[in-house]
């Protein structure tokens, strides 16, 4: 019984995670950013030592210019055609 109880508060609780927010004003949201607020300002920054000696921001995406220059289109042409007098 226990675990057919335990079942049912799990689907319950992935379908109150699946159903999206009724916000009609602006002081529903207060909750939710004051939840956030605290969690940002609590958190501790980690120590150089702590991070491996790296700093700066982590998991950045190459732009589409970084994989042209990569690729080799920024490269100077052997064409002599193109080049001009």
């Amino acid at each position: 019984a226990t675990t057919t109880a335990a079942a049912a508060a799990a689907a319950s609780s992935t379908k109150q995670q699946s159903d999206p927010l009724n916000i009609d004003n602006y002081e529903d949201v207060q909750p939710m950013w004051k939840e956030m607020e605290s969690r940002v300002t609590r958190r501790r920054s980690l120590t150089l030592e702590e991070r491996g000696g790296l700093s700066g921001r982590r998991n950045v995406r190459k732009s589409e210019e970084d994989m042209w220059l990569e690729a080799g289109v920024y490269e100077d042409s052997d064409d002599e055609s193109l080049k001009k007098e």
